[in-house]
């Protein structure tokens, strides 16, 4: 009942920042863009330019179906591949269906993936498990990203594993 959640970032009032984005750094104290000696610090106020997307983890086998669904709501797809030693199953429908993706990232640990995720010019706003290999990524990246709809990965092996699904809800086996 007392659960609380971060939020992925601060709710700000209609404001028109567009102006304070394009200023020059060197005519304007104080002020930086994107492109600014500081590296940009005030770039989280501003939206990204890509609008928002979507990531999904290892989109294979039935993942696909996922694919079809977001595309159709125009929705921009970055895949997230757990690992590149997966079976020629998986590989390959990764080439089959990388006209759907609007980037890739691998992962090679959770720093860098949260970091490329970030540099890119989205605004991130779910993460799906799109087979069984990528399910517990998924979980621990929505996790990092600090998004407020996702899956708690204190529940990660209760939803791959039915035994401790039971368990979870209390339920005894027959």
């Amino acid at each position: 009942m007392g659960q609380s959640f971060a939020t992925k970032r601060v709710m700000m009032p209609d404001v028109d920042f567009s102006g304070l984005a394009e200023q020059d750094a060197s005519t304007s104290p104080g002020v930086h863009n994107a492109a600014s000696a500081c590296g940009g610090c005030w770039e989280w106020l501003f939206p990204q330019h890509g609008g928002q997307a979507v990531v999904v983890v290892d989109p294979y086998s039935s993942g696909r179906f996922l694919l079809y669904e977001l595309k159709a709501r125009k929705m921009p797809i970055i895949c997230v591949r757990s690992s590149l030693e997966l079976g020629a199953f998986f590989l390959n429908a990764y080439k089959k269906n990388k006209p759907y993706f609007s980037k890739t990232v691998d992962f090679q640990n959770m720093t860098q993936l949260v970091s490329d995720l970030r540099g890119l010019p989205y605004d991130i706003v779910a993460v799906f498990g799109g087979s069984e290999p990528g399910v517990e990524l998924a979980d621990q990246l929505a996790e990092a990203l600090g998004l407020v709809a996702r899956n708690p990965t204190s529940l990660t092996r209760a939803r791959k594993d039915k035994a401790e699904m039971q368990e979870a809800f209390g339920m005894q086996a027959a």
